[in-house]
Formats: structure tokens, sequence, C-alpha cells
């Protein structure tokens, strides 16, 4: 599957082939307790507070970073989640605000 701007700017669910949670409510929805990991904000807080400025202080979802498991654990502490069996795991990086705006830059890297 590549990543194009048509496939990006459907008009309707159906023609989403994207991955993406629109699947599931053919099948009746996700009925889950979910557990959202904001890692966009608490990157570029922890960046700002170790001195970044600018785009360095800036969290880029398809930059390369990789989020470790050591960052999931103490974003979890930082937002005082806990984790229960059968939870769904959200994970906030950023992408849904590239794919808002995408730039030729941002086509390049996916």
């Amino acid at each position: 599957m590549s990543v194009t701007k048509e496939a990006l700017s459907v008009s309707t669910t159906s023609e989403i082939h994207m991955p993406n949670l629109d699947h599931w409510h053919q099948h009746g929805g996700l009925v889950a307790r979910r557990v959202l990991i904001n890692y966009k904000t608490w990157y570029e807080r922890k960046a700002i507070a170790e001195g970044e400025k600018g785009a360095d202080a800036i969290c880029h979802p398809i930059g390369g970073h990789r989020i470790t498991v050591a960052d999931m654990e103490a974003i979890a502490r930082d937002q005082n989640v806990d984790f229960r069996a059968g939870d769904v795991l959200i994970v906030r990086t950023g992408m849904t605000e590239v794919f808002e705006a995408p730039t030729p830059e941002v086509f390049a890297k996916m």
C-alpha cells in the first residue's frame, strides 16, 4: 500500500484503504477500555525542559525517532495511567496533524 494524496483525501469511510479504526465499524465496532498515551505533548514538554527550541522542540512523527518501552512507561507514570488486561492502547504521535497538512517532504518520507 502506498501513501498518496488521493488515498488520504477520500470522501467516504468506505473508500478508506489506509489502516485505521473505521474498518472495525463494519464488524460492530470495538468496545474496550482505552488508554491514551500522549507522546507528542510529553516529547515536546521534555524537549523544552531540556533547552530545545524551535523545530528541535517539536515532535516529528515521521522523523525516524523510535518510541521505546521506557518512553511509554515514563509517559504512563507522568500521566498517571495504569495499564490493565484488555486495554486498547492509543498513542498520540502527531501523525493526524501531519495528515491534515501534508507537504512534499512528508510524502517523500512515507
